[in-house]
Protein backbone atom coordinates (compact mmCIF):
# COMPACT_ATOMS: atom_id res chain seq x y z
CA UNK A 1 0.00 0.00 0.00
CA UNK A 2 0.87 3.54 0.13
CA UNK A 3 0.36 5.84 2.81
CA UNK A 4 -1.05 9.68 1.86
CA UNK A 5 -0.91 11.85 4.75
CA UNK A 6 -1.93 15.57 4.00
CA UNK A 7 0.86 18.30 4.38
CA UNK A 8 3.09 15.15 4.74
CA UNK A 9 6.55 15.94 3.01
CA UNK A 10 8.84 13.64 1.00
CA UNK A 11 11.80 14.42 3.77
CA UNK A 12 12.27 11.83 6.56
CA UNK A 13 13.41 14.43 8.69
CA UNK A 14 11.56 14.11 12.37
CA UNK A 15 9.25 11.44 11.08
CA UNK A 16 9.60 7.66 12.44
CA UNK A 17 8.07 4.34 11.60
CA UNK A 18 8.16 1.40 14.38
CA UNK A 19 6.07 -2.06 14.31
CA UNK A 20 5.21 -3.39 17.70
CA UNK A 21 5.63 -7.19 18.64
CA UNK A 22 1.97 -7.32 17.85
CA UNK A 23 2.27 -6.09 14.41
CA UNK A 24 0.68 -2.96 14.57
CA UNK A 25 2.66 -0.28 12.67
CA UNK A 26 3.31 2.84 14.02
CA UNK A 27 4.27 6.49 12.43
CA UNK A 28 5.23 9.47 14.12
CA UNK A 29 5.49 12.84 12.44
CA UNK A 30 7.07 14.87 15.07
CA UNK A 31 4.61 14.26 17.76
CA UNK A 32 1.70 12.93 15.47
CA UNK A 33 1.11 9.49 15.96
CA UNK A 34 -0.46 7.69 13.47
CA UNK A 35 -1.32 3.88 13.41
CA UNK A 36 -0.83 2.53 9.78
CA UNK A 37 -2.18 -0.53 7.65
CA UNK A 38 0.82 -2.07 6.31
CA UNK A 39 -1.67 -4.02 3.65
CA UNK A 40 -3.92 -1.16 2.50
CA UNK A 41 -1.71 1.99 3.50
CA UNK A 42 -4.74 3.56 5.05
CA UNK A 43 -3.82 5.77 8.27
CA UNK A 44 -5.44 6.50 11.50
CA UNK A 45 -4.79 9.76 13.51
CA UNK A 46 -4.31 8.99 17.22
CA UNK A 47 -3.33 12.10 18.80
CA UNK A 48 -0.27 13.91 19.50
CA UNK A 49 2.31 12.36 21.93
CA UNK A 50 2.87 15.28 24.76
CA UNK A 51 5.87 15.80 27.19
CA UNK A 52 8.48 15.69 24.63
CA UNK A 53 11.35 18.61 24.10
CA UNK A 54 13.55 19.92 22.03
CA UNK A 55 12.91 20.64 18.14
CA UNK A 56 13.85 17.53 16.63
CA UNK A 57 10.88 15.34 17.70
CA UNK A 58 9.96 12.23 16.84
CA UNK A 59 13.75 12.06 15.02
CA UNK A 60 13.80 7.88 15.58
CA UNK A 61 11.23 5.74 17.01
CA UNK A 62 11.37 2.04 17.80
CA UNK A 63 9.83 -0.82 20.02
CA UNK A 64 11.70 -2.59 23.05
CA UNK A 65 10.09 -5.03 25.28
CA UNK A 66 6.69 -4.02 24.61
CA UNK A 67 7.48 -0.15 25.32
CA UNK A 68 7.69 2.77 22.20
CA UNK A 69 10.96 4.66 22.19
CA UNK A 70 11.24 8.00 20.39
CA UNK A 71 14.18 9.94 20.25
CA UNK A 72 13.96 14.06 20.14
CA UNK A 73 16.61 16.89 19.96
CA UNK A 74 18.55 18.68 20.20
CA UNK A 75 20.46 16.25 21.98
CA UNK A 76 18.68 13.70 21.01
CA UNK A 77 17.15 12.19 24.30
CA UNK A 78 15.47 9.25 24.38
CA UNK A 79 11.65 9.13 25.42
CA UNK A 80 9.27 6.20 26.44
CA UNK A 81 5.87 6.64 25.22
CA UNK A 82 2.26 5.06 26.56
CA UNK A 83 0.34 4.31 23.60
CA UNK A 84 -2.77 4.79 25.63
CA UNK A 85 -2.05 8.32 26.56
CA UNK A 86 0.70 9.70 24.36
CA UNK A 87 2.25 10.75 26.73
CA UNK A 88 6.36 10.43 27.01
CA UNK A 89 8.90 10.20 29.87
CA UNK A 90 12.22 10.82 29.62
CA UNK A 91 14.65 7.93 29.97
CA UNK A 92 17.19 10.63 31.12
CA UNK A 93 19.43 9.16 28.16
CA UNK A 94 20.78 11.34 26.02
CA UNK A 95 21.96 10.10 22.44
CA UNK A 96 23.85 12.86 21.09
CA UNK A 97 23.92 14.79 18.19
CA UNK A 98 23.27 13.41 14.28
CA UNK A 99 20.33 10.31 15.46
CA UNK A 100 17.88 10.48 13.37
CA UNK A 101 17.32 6.51 13.78
CA UNK A 102 16.33 3.86 16.73
CA UNK A 103 15.88 0.31 16.28
CA UNK A 104 15.85 -2.74 18.86
CA UNK A 105 16.30 -6.16 18.38
CA UNK A 106 13.06 -8.54 18.71
CA UNK A 107 13.55 -11.39 21.14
Amino acid sequence: GEVTIPGFSQSTGNNCFAASGDGDLYMIRRTETYLIDPVGGSSTYLGNVSGMSGTDQGAGCTFHDGELYISTGPGHDLYEVDLATLAATSTGISLGDNIDALASPTP
